[in-house]
């Protein structure tokens, strides 16, 4: 099963299912997964857009390392980059 919200739901109900013969859209989760993430991803530009931004942000004289690197890992989001103490 998968959960997803709003605008990814909607989608995700108008995708046909394929398999065992059946007449579809993908033949496998793995390519609608690809096909998700694909019109559902962040484009590349955004993604230089953030890494920018995450290179540009410097730790402040009165943030502690714990602080700044939760914020630095909130800012990646879902880019699958963290930061470790």
């Amino acid at each position: 099963m998968i959960l997803l919200r709003g605008a990814a739901s909607d989608w995700l109900q108008t995708q046909q299912k394929r398999g065992d013969g059946e007449e579809g859209t993908y033949e496998s989760f793995e390519e609608l997964m690809s096909a998700a993430a694909k019109r559902f991803g962040r484009s590349d530009l955004i993604k230089h857009k953030t890494a920018k931004e995450l290179f540009d942000t410097k730790q402040k004289p009165d943030e502690s390392v714990e602080t700044y690197v939760a914020a630095q890992n909130k800012r990646a989001g879902d880019e699958g980059e963290s930061m470790a103490l």
